[in-house]
């Protein structure tokens, strides 16, 4: 999918550019050429020549479209299994995205161009009839006078040089600063060919001339300056999130390269553009009122030139660069001996690249790499990424039978669905180099001393990696590892509890959903739906507990699957639950439309909501006891449904203990990133709301939780003062459970809670998340940083992630305490 999206990126900055190029063709320039052609003006708006004009653009938009379209398909070619496992497939692609609207514009521009001569010799139609100014000896001397100095470039090639020091010096490091380093070489050498191309002669006035000039150097060079700073920005960027998240690959969002490769395509493309329009601007600005020169007839000096499209050839001008009839930048003077040789020089190289580029994408798709096996060491030969290694460096060697789910992030290499080679980081693993087929049993060499610090190898064929893995036992049996698991170990990424494993996760949640019990109810205009799951193996009657989610658009498996979960673990122990989807959203989407009803929505509609369950669940006589686990909000609604129905417990998970006034504007304002603007605003829409006051001046960045449609319901829940209302439930059994790193509810609301009710109990869990989820990362330093802040996000997001042990444990023993 990713290799689809670059993709789709590359062709929608190529097909763009080539457009507004040769659309371009057909605007006036200063030599006064249409399709590389001497028009006067006086000839211009001939109603032939506006024929051909229209007829040339209908065409290139034709053609535009058709190439799209084309491309486009091809890139989806991606997103076939067959076609994404090869490299070839995307290197095609782009270059039939590249070369396919060449031919079709050139081929254009050259039927379109011999109609126009045909034309103007029909009328014989004459552009030189003064004397033609050569040279201007004033603006010769003074054309570079305001044109920044080179040195100037030196400054972003200086501070990717810093980049590099600063971050993890590692072969990614290098090849990006390489890159970066040649693309700064590329932008100083454009600067230099500007600042040495000859004066351009726009009018007989020398003053006008010279001010032109000085314009044009000064505006193109800024323009090649400021994308070398962007280049230096993006390197930046690249750095930070690509290679800083190495201990961490998995919480990497693919967002953030996405909105990264955009920027690469699209501020170059706008600085570039916005550098030729200004300039366009500036000439037509001095030119307006300037008596302008009759240029040459120089028709018969463009000449066709294939995919290289019109070739300007004039042997009596000795300048290798000169203005190009149509587009951005220059042409190369094919009449001058360097110009020929230029010209010759950028075909062979382009030819060699291609030819190159083409020749190791072939052997990386369709030569292995092979191994070598002695007693002195193992070394693998492949052409792009060959290693040796001895034997001293290996620390111990792990056959593995079957490859499971790990996050591998690329650094240099090559990912397809077929096959990983390269330098890839792992978590905890900087440096991993890789030669794998996917979905196929492998060899794991521990190494020391060096880098990489481990290495994956198998074959295509499970027989011969077997065979290598019998060869290696032979050559190097003291390093074999014979107890090693055939599958990777999951890894303890909690503190008080260990990953589960993925698959089994995973076939855990089918077959409890596979279980469920349709347990809906009539309600609003439809049915709420709600599930219920009986554990297997109890003859008698079950403790029931009522799962109530959090604020928002909560489904009945919750955010990362958090209440599916609770409900698997507490089914295990013997608690039969109950889920439901909220009012509005997913199958209880028909008891009110959340989208043009939502300003009608209240937080009595969601206690009456439970209130209904728990008297459904009150007539079933398979349930022992009646219990609320009420998760966030859910603690502060099951308290109020509590108030009308009684029930035999009530839990809360991560409740507020406070107006939820408070601590909305304590949220915001623990985020130091937050303006002080955007603490201001919050403060008077909450003022508002607190007084039962609607207001329609909401920021736009407040919009998602102070827009009109939801302030009605932010009114209703105002008014509860959690506390207080629990207090009202003093002769019901409560558990209050909170996390000490819970950066949404505080240790403070749990007290509150207590304290409304003395014969509660509170039970504090170190290192557990507003999710009931741990994490290495205090709340305190989430904001300090992309990085600790994307790690710690990962508890919303993570489904694998499991819940906090001692949580789990304190709810099984209260209720099972308490039936």
């Amino acid at each position: 999918m990713i290799l689809f999206i670059i993709t789709l990126i590359v062709i929608l900055q190529i097909i763009p550019i080539l457009y507004y190029t040769y659309n371009s063709a057909i605007s006036k320039n200063n030599h006064s050429l249409y399709l590389a052609v001497v028009i006067p003006d006086e000839h211009k708006n001939h109603p032939e020549v506006q024929a051909i004009f229209q007829a040339y653009r209908q065409k290139i938009r034709k053609i535009t479209l058709f190439c799209l379209i084309i491309s486009v398909l091809s890139c989806c070619l991606l997103l076939v299994p067959v076609f994404s496992d090869y490299i070839l497939t995307f290197v095609m692609i782009i270059f039939i995205a590249t070369y396919l609207p060449l031919r079709l514009y050139n081929q254009a521009v050259y039927h379109y161009r011999r109609k126009l001569l045909d034309l103007k010799a029909q009328n014989s139609w004459q552009a030189a009839t003064e004397q033609i100014l050569f040279a201007d000896l004033t603006t010769s001397r003074l054309k570079n006078q305001r044109t920044p100095k080179s040195w100037l470039f030196a400054i972003p090639a200086l501070l990717s040089l810093g980049i590099y020091l600063t971050f993890d010096k590692n072969i990614g490091m290098l090849i990006l600063l390489i890159t970066n380093l040649l693309m700064h070489l590329l932008f100083w050498l454009a600067h230099y060919n500007i600042s040495h191309m000859p004066a351009k002669i726009y009018t007989d006035n020398s003053q006008t001339n010279l001010v032109l000039n000085q314009e044009y150097r000064r505006n193109w060079t800024f323009n090649y300056l400021i994308l070398s700073f962007i280049q230096t920005g993006l390197m930046f960027l690249l750095s930070f999130l690509h290679l800083r998240f190495v201990h961490d690959p998995s919480s990497l969002m693919t967002g953030y390269f996405i909105t990264i490769l955009l920027l690469m395509a699209i501020l170059p493309i706008i600085v570039i553009f916005y550098a030729n329009s200004r300039q366009q601007k500036k000439e037509k600005e001095f030119l307006r009122n300037q008596h302008s020169l009759i240029h040459l007839e120089e028709d018969s000096y463009y000449q066709e030139h294939g995919i290289w499209g019109l070739q300007y050839n004039n042997p009596n001008n000795s300048s290798t660069l000169v203005n190009k009839p149509f587009g951005i930048g220059q042409a190369v003077n094919l009449g001058s001996q360097k110009g020929r040789a230029y010209f010759a020089f950028s075909k062979w190289l382009l030819a060699l690249i291609l030819i190159f580029s083409i020749g190791l994408v072939c052997f990386e798709d369709y030569l292995a790499p092979a191994i070598q096996v002695t007693e002195q060491g193992i070394t693998i030969y492949q052409s792009l990424y060959p290693i040796q290694v001895s034997a001293e460096n290996i620390e111990s060697i792990e056959y593995h039978e079957e490859f499971t789910k790990q996050h591998f992030y690329k650094n240099v290499g090559s990912a397809t669905n077929r096959y990983l080679r390269g330098t890839f980081s792992a978590k905890g693993d900087p440096d991993v180099r890789l030669y794998l087929f996917r979905n196929q049993p492998y060899i794991l060499f521990h190494l020391k001393d060096m880098a990489p610090a481990k290495l994956y190898y198998n074959d295509q064929n499970p027989a011969e990696t077997i065979a290598l893995y019998d060869k290696i036992k032979q050559k190097l049996p003291d390093k074999v590892n014979s107890s090693a698991v055939t599958k990777l170990p999951a890894t303890a990424e909690n503190g008080s509890a260990s990953r589960e494993s993925t698959e089994i996760h995973q076939q855990r949640r089918q077959s409890f959903t596979a279980a469920e019990i349709d347990y809906s109810i009539p309600a609003g205009k439809g049915s709420l739906h709600a599930v219920l799951n009986i554990p297997d193996d109890r003859p008698d009657k079950a403790p029931l507990v009522l799962l109530i989610g959090g604020s928002g658009p909560a489904t009945k498996e919750g955010l990362a699957n958090l209440y599916l979960d609770l409900a698997i673990h507490l089914n295990d122990a013997g608690i039969a639950c109950i889920r439901y989807d909220k009012r509005g959203i997913a199958r209880s989407a028909s008891v009110v439309d959340a989208k043009t009803e939502e300003k009608n929505m209240v937080i009595e509609d969601f206690v009456a909501d439970v209130i209904a369950l728990l008297q459904k669940a009150r007539t079933d006589n398979r349930f022992s006891g009646i219990y609320i686990a009420g998760h966030s909000e859910g603690a502060l609604v099951g308290t109020l449904a509590a108030q009308t129905v009684a029930i035999d417990g009530l839990v809360c998970l991560a409740g507020a203990g406070r107006n939820i006034a408070e601590i909305t504007l304590e949220q915001i304002k623990a985020n130091p990133n937050n303006p002080q603007k955007l603490v201001d605003d919050s403060q008077r829409i909450l003022n508002s709301l607190k007084a039962g006051q609607e207001t329609e001046d909401v920021p736009q960045i407040l919009q998602a939780l102070f827009r009109p449609s939801v302030q009605p319901y932010m009114i209703s829940w105002i008014k509860y003062d959690p506390a207080a209302e629990l207090a009202k439930l003093n002769d019901t059994p409560i558990l209050i459970l909170q996390g000490d790193n819970d950066s949404q509810v505080q240790i403070i609301d749990a007290d509150n809670l207590h304290q409304a009710v003395a014969d509660s109990k509170i039970v504090i869990l170190p290192e557990m998340t507003h999710m009931l989820k741990n994490s290495d990362i205090r709340k305190e330093d989430a904001f300090k940083n992309n990085l600790a802040a994307l790690t710690y996000s990962r508890v919303y997001q993570d489904e694998n992630l499991p819940i906090n042990a001692s949580l789990l444990r304190e709810i099984i023993s209260f209720i099972l305490s308490e039936k």
